[in-house]
């Protein structure tokens, strides 16, 4: 190969800078990652519990709990009962929380078009192509695996 940078370190540059980068962008925002997370979590997924989460995420239910109830508190979620089983509630983005979540999803859309920027439409297919076999490649590993090496 005639590049002498590993794939790593561009992999490794191009995390930072997006870290950088959602940041800068989401801090007039007032949200974290996580409230982030989840809240684009339940744009796609309306009525999800907080089993969903702590399921999806692979976090603790206390975290989930805090993140949904700081969220609630803001005004982005709303909880309701559960018909079928009084102890379970279902979770739902208020108008708030949906206003939030497009602000949120144009965040990423513009991260994604300044990546490709100046990058043809089979380009941009390409790149898409790539990263998904990349991720393919690793995903037998977990985030468990490393837990162990320490």
């Amino acid at each position: 190969m005639a590049d002498d940078v590993s794939i790593g370190k561009l992999i490794s540059v191009l995390h930072r800078k997006s870290h950088v980068y959602f940041q800068k962008e989401l801090r007039p925002l007032g949200m974290d990652r996580g409230q982030v997370k989840i809240l684009t979590y339940l744009a796609h997924y309306p009525g999800a519990t907080q089993g969903d989460l702590t399921d999806y995420f692979q976090m603790d239910k206390g975290t989930i709990s805090y993140f949904i109830k700081r969220m609630e508190k803001s005004g982005y979620v709303k909880k309701t009962p559960n018909p079928n089983d009084l102890r379970i509630r279902k979770l739902y983005l208020t108008k708030t929380g949906a206003e939030k979540e497009k602000l949120i999803r144009n965040i990423f859309s513009n991260w994604t078009e300044l990546l490709l920027n100046n990058f043809s439409d089979e380009e941009r297919v390409q790149a898409f192509q790539i990263l998904r076999r990349m991720v393919k490649n690793v995903g037998f590993l977990n985030e468990n695996d490393h837990a162990e090496e320490k």
